[in-house]
C-alpha cells in the first residue's frame, strides 16, 4: 500500500528524467516525458490526504475560473508533490471545504451539489 512518503520518493525518481516532448494536442507546447507517471502519482497522494483537503483540491478544480499564469497562484504553491496548505490560495480553499463540512459531512454529497450547479 501507498503512504505519503513512498509517493513522494516515486515523485522525486521522476524529477530524474526531466526531459521535454512535444504535446500531442498542441504545437509548440511541451511536456515532461513523464507527465502521465506524475500525474498518476500526483492522483494517489491525493486520495491519501485529509477529505477536507481533498474536497478543496476538488473545489479549486471545478471553481476557479481565474488564469493560472497570473491571477490563481494554485499550481505554484504545490511544492514537488505536496501542497502548500499554509499558501494563500490553498488555505482559501481549504476554507471553504471546511465550511461545507460543517455543513455536511458526506464530501460526496457537497460534490454532487457542486456538480449540479456548474453544470
Amino acid at each position: 500500500m501507498n503512504t505519503i512518503e513512498s509517493l513522494k520518493i516515486r515523485y522525486e525518481k521522476t524529477k530524474e528524467n526531466d526531459e521535454l516532448v512535444q504535446d500531442k494536442n498542441y504545437n509548440h507546447v511541451y511536456v515532461m516525458k513523464n507527465e502521465k507517471e506524475r500525474k498518476t502519482i500526483r492522483d494517489e497522494y491525493i486520495k491519501l490526504l485529509p477529505k477536507n483537503k481533498r474536497l478543496a483540491i476538488y473545489l479549486h478544480d471545478k471553481l476557479c475560473h481565474s488564469n493560472h499564469t497570473d491571477m490563481c497562484s494554485w499550481y505554484y504553491e504545490i511544492k514537488g508533490l505536496e501542497d502548500d496548505w499554509t499558501s494563500w490560495t490553498h488555505d482559501r480553499y481549504l476554507s471553504k471545504a471546511n465550511k461545507a463540512l460543517d455543513v455536511c459531512e458526506n464530501d460526496e454529497i457537497i460534490m454532487n451539489l457542486v456538480e449540479a450547479i456548474i453544470n
